[in-house]
Protein backbone atom coordinates (compact mmCIF):
# COMPACT_ATOMS: atom_id res chain seq x y z
CA UNK A 1 0.00 0.00 0.00
CA UNK A 2 1.86 3.20 -0.90
CA UNK A 3 1.81 6.56 0.90
CA UNK A 4 -1.52 8.08 -1.03
CA UNK A 5 -3.82 4.81 0.33
CA UNK A 6 -2.40 6.34 3.98
CA UNK A 7 -3.35 9.78 3.37
CA UNK A 8 -6.90 8.64 2.14
CA UNK A 9 -7.08 6.53 5.42
CA UNK A 10 -6.40 9.84 7.14
CA UNK A 11 -9.18 11.54 5.46
CA UNK A 12 -11.84 9.11 5.61
CA UNK A 13 -11.45 8.37 9.21
CA UNK A 14 -10.35 4.75 9.18
CA UNK A 15 -8.60 3.22 11.59
CA UNK A 16 -5.63 0.75 10.73
CA UNK A 17 -6.20 -3.16 10.77
CA UNK A 18 -4.97 -4.19 14.68
CA UNK A 19 -5.53 -7.09 15.95
CA UNK A 20 -7.87 -9.01 13.35
CA UNK A 21 -5.50 -11.61 12.85
CA UNK A 22 -6.65 -14.57 13.91
CA UNK A 23 -5.19 -18.08 14.97
CA UNK A 24 -5.59 -20.93 12.53
CA UNK A 25 -8.07 -23.82 13.25
CA UNK A 26 -6.73 -27.47 14.27
CA UNK A 27 -6.96 -29.27 11.50
CA UNK A 28 -8.96 -32.64 11.97
CA UNK A 29 -6.79 -35.56 10.92
CA UNK A 30 -8.67 -38.15 10.48
CA UNK A 31 -10.66 -39.21 7.21
CA UNK A 32 -12.19 -42.60 6.40
CA UNK A 33 -12.51 -41.99 2.78
CA UNK A 34 -8.42 -41.40 2.80
CA UNK A 35 -7.37 -44.80 4.98
CA UNK A 36 -9.75 -46.80 2.84
CA UNK A 37 -7.97 -45.64 -0.45
CA UNK A 38 -4.66 -45.77 0.72
CA UNK A 39 -5.79 -49.33 1.76
CA UNK A 40 -7.03 -50.30 -1.47
CA UNK A 41 -3.66 -49.31 -3.45
CA UNK A 42 -2.02 -52.15 -0.98
CA UNK A 43 0.79 -50.15 -1.22
CA UNK A 44 1.69 -50.15 2.69
CA UNK A 45 2.30 -53.73 4.31
CA UNK A 46 -0.63 -54.50 7.17
CA UNK A 47 2.16 -54.62 9.97
CA UNK A 48 3.82 -50.90 8.99
CA UNK A 49 0.01 -49.50 8.61
CA UNK A 50 -0.26 -47.69 11.79
CA UNK A 51 3.44 -46.11 11.45
CA UNK A 52 2.36 -45.26 8.23
CA UNK A 53 -1.44 -43.36 9.52
CA UNK A 54 0.64 -42.04 12.48
CA UNK A 55 3.48 -40.44 9.98
CA UNK A 56 0.86 -38.83 7.90
CA UNK A 57 -0.50 -37.34 10.94
CA UNK A 58 2.37 -35.79 12.06
CA UNK A 59 2.57 -31.62 11.35
CA UNK A 60 4.78 -30.35 8.72
CA UNK A 61 7.23 -27.91 9.49
CA UNK A 62 6.77 -24.20 8.16
CA UNK A 63 8.72 -22.25 5.68
CA UNK A 64 9.21 -19.72 3.28
CA UNK A 65 11.40 -17.97 1.44
CA UNK A 66 12.54 -14.29 0.54
CA UNK A 67 13.64 -13.37 -2.56
CA UNK A 68 15.67 -10.16 -3.34
CA UNK A 69 14.83 -8.12 -6.76
CA UNK A 70 18.18 -8.35 -8.70
CA UNK A 71 18.22 -5.28 -11.67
Amino acid sequence: MGRNFQKKRKRLGMKPKEGQHKPYKDIVKENEKYWNFYKAQNLIPEDEWDAFCDALRTDLPVSFRVQGCHK
